[in-house]
C-alpha cells in the first residue's frame, strides 16, 4: 500500500450499501474481517464504512461482508490509478 500510494483492497459493489466512507471506529464496534475473525474495534481504529457500518479496517484488512467471491464483472470495484497519475512514480519515503 505504501509503495503504490493507494489501498489494495477491493469491495464487491453489489454487496456495499450506500456510499463508501472513512471514519474513526466507535468504541466496541465490531467487524468480521476476511480471515473470519470478529474484531472488537477501538476509537483509534480507522474504518471504511457503508450505510450499515464498518466494511473494512483501513490499511489492514477488508470485511467479510463485502468480499469479492468471484471474477471481476459488472458492479465490481477494483483499485486502479486514474490515467493522470498512472505514470507518477511511487513516493520515496
Amino acid at each position: 500500500m505504501m509503495e503504490l500510494g493507494q489501498p489494495l483492497h477491493a469491495y464487491d459493489r453489489k454487496l456495499v450499501q450506500g456510499t463508501i466512507g472513512v471514519r474513526r471506529a466507535q468504541e466496541g464496534e465490531k467487524i468480521v474481517t476476511l480471515d473470519g475473525v470478529e474484531r472488537k474495534l477501538h476509537a483509534e481504529d480507522l474504518v471504511i464504512t457503508d450505510e450499515r457500518g464498518p466494511i473494512g479496517l483501513a490499511g489492514v484488512m477488508g470485511g467479510a461482508n463485502t468480499e469479492i467471491a468471484d471474477a471481476p464483472g459488472p458492479g465490481r470495484t477494483r483499485p486502479g490509478r486514474p490515467p493522470s497519475t498512472s505514470r507518477t512514480p511511487p513516493p520515496t519515503w
